[in-house]
C-alpha cells in the first residue's frame, strides 16, 4: 500500500540520518590521534564496498521499477485497443450481437473499476468482471449465423475474445500489490546505514556536513520511495493512467 512506502520511506530517512549524526557526534568526543589509521581504513573500505554493491543493487530496483511501470501502461493501452476491436467485430454481426455488446461494456466498466476503484466512475455493480465474461463468451456460443460472413465474423470474435481475456489479465494481474521486494529494501537500507555510519566516522564536525547528511539521506530515502510506488503501478503517487480504458467506454457507446 502507498501508505506502507510512505512509512518505509520515513523510516529510512530517519535510520540513515540518526546512523551518520550519532557516529559523527560519538567520534568527535574521542580525540583523534586515538582513532588508529588501521580503523579508518578499515571503515573506509567496508563503507566503499557496501556503496558500490548500494548503487548496483539501487540501479537494478530502478530498472526493474520503471519495467514494470512501462509494461503496464502498454498492456492498458492494448487492452482498450482489443475492447474497441471487438466492439466493432460485433456491431458487423447485426442486432443479434446487441446483449453481448452490452455485457462488453459492462464488462469493460467493471474492469476499469477493479484497477482504478478510486478513478472509475461510481456504477451499479451487476456483476464481477469473470462472470461477464463467461455471459459474453455463451452469447457468441448462442449465435446462429445465417450466412457466411456472419459465421466468419463470429469466428473472429470469440478469437477476439480470448485474446482480451489473455489481456485483461495483463493489466488486473498486475494491479495487485506485486513488491516483493519489501523485505530487499530493509537490507538495502542496512547497507545504507552502514555507508552513512561510515561517512560519518570520516567526516567532520560542522553545520555543513550535517545539511549534507540530512539532504542526502532525503533523497535516498526519497528514492526508495519512488522506487516501491512504481512497481505497483495502479496505486501511490506515480499511476498508469486509465485514460485508454476510459477512451475505449466513450469509442464502444457510440
Amino acid at each position: 500500500m502507498a501508505s506502507n512506502d510512505v512509512l518505509l520511506a520515513i523510516g529510512v530517512f530517519v535510520a540513515l540520518t540518526a546512523a551518520a549524526l550519532i557516529t559523527l557526534l560519538v567520534c568527535e568526543r574521542v580525540e583523534h590521534d586515538q582513532r588508529a589509521k588501521a580503523a579508518g581504513n578499515v571503515v573506509r573500505t567496508v563503507s566503499n564496498i557496501f556503496a558500490l554493491m548500494t548503487s548496483l543493487v539501487l540501479g537494478v530496483m530502478i530498472t526493474s521499477a520503471r519495467t514494470t511501470f512501462e509494461e503496464t501502461d502498454r498492456s492498458v493501452h492494448a487492452l482498450a485497443s482489443q475492447l474497441i476491436v471487438l466492439d466493432l467485430t460485433l456491431s458487423e454481426y447485426g442486432p443479434e450481437a446487441d446483449p453481448t455488446r452490452e455485457q462488453l461494456r459492462l464488462y469493460a466498466r467493471q474492469v476499469l473499476h477493479d484497477a482504478w476503484p478510486d478513478r472509475a466512475a461510481a456504477t451499479t455493480k451487476v456483476a464481477s468482471s469473470d462472470v461477464l465474461f463467461s455471459q459474453m463468451s455463451d452469447g457468441l456460443r448462442k449465435l446462429r449465423p445465417a450466412n457466411v460472413d456472419q459465421r466468419k465474423i463470429r469466428d473472429d470474435a470469440r478469437t477476439q475474445l480470448e485474446t482480451l481475456f489473455e489481456a485483461r489479465w495483463e493489466v488486473t494481474g498486475r494491479s495487485k500489490d506485486a513488491v516483493g521486494g519489501g523485505a530487499f529494501v530493509f537490507v538495502l537500507a542496512a547497507w545504507l546505514i552502514v555507508i552513512f555510519s561510515g561517512f560519518g566516522y570520516q567526516a567532520p564536525m560542522n553545520a555543513l556536513v550535517v545539511v549534507i547528511f540530512v539532504v542526502s539521506a532525503a533523497l535516498i530515502a526519497g528514492t526508495l520511495y519512488l522506487v516501491m510506488d512504481m512497481e505497483q503501478p495502479f496505486r501511490g503517487t506515480i499511476r498508469v493512467s486509465p485514460a485508454p480504458l476510459e477512451r475505449a467506454l466513450v469509442e464502444m457507446a457510440r
